[in-house]
């Protein structure tokens, strides 16, 4: 589970919250850093804010950063691994807590960002083409969302490989 990986893959650094270098980042180090890391890891993604949380085992550093419209993402700089949603980690955190297991408090993303979940949905939905008001939204896997509409049907939303959002009713 990608909330695992994220847990595990953190070193002791990240109680000191330094780069892969040892340095302390001042905040717009930190926000440079972050723009860099979401744009080498193909994150169509304008960064509006972004927090260092440590350094991977293998010395990458590790930002989570919010979108200006969308979800908030964890990144390993300098692209060495394919973004993690936040909602994708929030959904297995939750599942894990029904199961009984701790969750680690590192692996979970806290920034602000945008956290309205029903927001980013009806973007997914806009870019799907899905003609209908978004009321809420559920993951059902990385790349799939179910959708419900106010009014309507629902539909489910898978995101292809090449990016593009596809629709089906429910």
């Amino acid at each position: 589970m990608d909330r695992d990986r994220v847990a595990n893959d953190l070193t002791g650094a990240n109680s000191q919250v330094l780069d892969r270098r040892g340095c302390k980042l001042s905040s717009g180090q930190v926000l440079s850093a972050a723009k860099t890391a979401a744009a080498a890891s193909g994150l169509p993604c304008q960064v509006t804010e972004a927090a260092l949380l440590g350094v991977t085992t293998e010395r990458n550093d590790l930002f989570e950063i919010a979108c200006q419209s969308g979800p908030r993402y964890l990144v390993i700089s300098p692209g060495k691994s394919d973004p993690v949603d936040c909602l994708l980690l929030a959904d297995e955190a939750e599942r894990a807590k029904a199961a009984g297991q701790q969750v680690q408090p590192n692996a979970t993303c806290a920034l602000k960002g945008d956290k309205n979940t029903v927001a980013i949905f009806a973007g997914h939905a806009r870019a799907a083409g899905v003609p209908c008001t978004v009321d809420a939204g559920t993951l059902l896997n990385p790349d799939a969302y179910e959708i419900s509409c106010a009014n309507a049907d629902g539909y489910i939303i898978e995101r292809a490989d090449g990016g593009a959002w596809t629709k089906a009713p429910c």
